[in-house]
């Protein structure tokens, strides 16, 4: 697992370089990986020398929540299953999926992902939506399941 955060940090903090130019489709948003319930992995990050934001960010109707740590140009999230956070119906087999994220050692599930904005450079036509604008605030996050 400490390879895997090292990873992500390394990708978090120098993705933005990667996309510096002024006509970038995508903006790097943040990094997360998937991880156990109350977020372990934490200390890791912390002896490392990285600074954890002091809140918990729990995601309502997701039932998880997470621990961030930030850079100047985005931000590495440790995200995990919370059972002290609801689920809504809608979003169960979701949550479900961030349970099997969280045990990827076990479910062979990727537990990183990565999630991009869109810039004013973005072509304003989505794949979901031809000939249309993509909703307001559309994002998409990147992960092998």
């Amino acid at each position: 697992m400490r390879q895997g955060l090292r990873f992500a940090v390394v990708l978090a903090a120098g993705a933005g370089a990667i996309f510096a130019a002024d006509t970038r489709p995508l903006k790097l948003s943040h990094a997360w990986i998937v991880v156990k319930t109350g977020a372990p992995e934490r200390t890791a990050l912390e002896k490392a020398g990285f600074r954890i934001a002091p809140t918990v960010n729990p995601h309502d109707g997701q039932g998880t929540a997470s621990i961030t740590v930030e850079f100047l140009n985005g931000f590495l999230e440790l995200l995990y299953p919370d059972p002290n956070v609801p689920v809504s119906p809608a979003l169960e087999a979701g949550a479900e999926k961030f349970r099997r994220k969280s045990a990827w050692r076990e479910t062979g599930y990727s537990p990183i992902g990565i999630v991009f904005d869109r810039t004013a450079a973005t072509r304003r036509v989505s794949p979901s939506r031809p000939g249309g604008s993509p909703p307001t605030g559309w994002r998409r996050t990147l992960s092998s399941r």
